[in-house]
């Protein structure tokens, strides 16, 4: 053992209430408080720091791509998606609209997982396959929907939840789960 090694023992609790013998280690907590050397420190803080500026990044992008989703569901869906939601208490829109963010959420989240490289570059990636998710979700969306013969229009006029809705909402979720793995 070291000169500067020195054990403790100590009694403490253990889990059956009993006193257990305990070493402490004056070596480890020595090497706890001993601060990072300045060759550590300086890239630790540049690497968190970029780490944080790409967080914010991705995150207000993220956000932007979702409210551009948000105002291509509202010209999916007739009427004022807002209104429908906000005023109206629709919640055969709420549904929809809910899923297909979700969706959109799931395929900017693959945009972002798949994404490499320099930030900037990351960040271009995360916008050209979030907006081309977006734009093949919402193509996929109108034409399921058309194909299967349920009637948006007709969900959204009812007020009561309807089964078609909640039906489209899970192929919504659906879509965007594939259209998610695609990009990945």
């Amino acid at each position: 053992m070291s000169p500067t090694h020195r054990v403790r023992r100590t009694a403490v609790p253990g889990r059956d209430g009993r006193l257990r013998d305990h070493e402490e280690s004056s070596q480890m907590v020595t090497a706890l408080a001993t601060p990072l050397p300045d060759e550590l420190a300086a890239p630790l803080a540049d690497n968190l720091g970029r780490g944080a500026l790409a967080i914010l990044a991705y995150a207000t992008l993220g956000v932007l791509l979702l409210i551009i989703g948000f105002y291509v569901i509202d010209l999916a869906i007739p009427g004022n998606l807002r209104d429908l939601i906000k005023t109206d208490r629709n919640p055969n829109a709420t549904l929809l609209a809910s899923s297909g963010l979700a969706s959109i959420g799931l395929i900017v989240a693959a945009s972002i997982f798949s994404s490499s490289g320099e930030l900037h570059e990351g960040l271009l990636t995360t916008l050209a396959f979030g907006v081309a998710g977006i734009a093949v979700q919402t193509v996929a969306m109108l034409l399921f929907d058309h194909i299967i013969g349920i009637s948006v229009r007709d969900l959204v006029r009812e007020t009561r939840p309807q089964p078609g809705a909640r039906l489209l909402a899970v192929i919504h979720l659906l879509l965007g789960l594939i259209t998610a793995v695609a990009v990945l």
